[in-house]
């Protein structure tokens, strides 16, 4: 299982971000609520939201 975990976190860039204040307090209340497990898995869902909602959004399939 250590394997797998390693593999995982290979894949993944390690960085430093700022955010508004704002965004701060609404994510870390998300996470206090369990909504998501860290500030990391926050960012991630939210970019990859984002990126979809492009995507789709380019393809002409919403919107």
């Amino acid at each position: 299982m250590i394997h797998s975990y390693t593999n995982i976190h290979k894949q993944m860039k390690r960085l430093q971000i700022t955010l508004e204040d704002d965004l701060y307090q609404w994510v870390t209340k998300e996470i206090e609520r369990l909504r998501f497990g860290s500030y990391s898995h926050t960012i991630n869902f939210a970019l990859k939201q984002l990126k979809e909602a492009e995507t789709t959004s380019k393809d002409g399939n919403r919107k």
